[in-house]
């Protein structure tokens, strides 16, 4: 979805009736009504003002770089004191 110069995509969260974003496309006037201990709409709904926003190919980049696997710490190394 686009507003403006703004690019938005909703998650794929549900509501606590099942609902997913693009019921509040519809009814932005219920974000939060229906939110339950899952989630809520305001933060994963582009009507809400939530899901992901981003600028052109910015956000693009960031979302892939946010979900490359995360690097495992391990522990066997004692710690440096100082």
């Amino acid at each position: 979805m686009q507003y403006g110069d703004y690019y938005c995509e909703d998650t794929d969260w549900t509501d606590s009736y099942g609902d997913g974003c693009s019921w509040y496309d519809g009814y932005p006037e219920s974000c939060g009504d229906y939110d339950w201990d899952g989630g809520s709409a305001w933060d994963n709904c582009c009507a809400c003002g939530g899901g992901w926003w981003y600028y052109d190919d910015y956000a693009v980049a960031l979302q892939e770089e946010s979900e490359a696997p995360v690097q495992e710490l391990t522990t066997d190394t004692e710690p440096d004191y100082y």
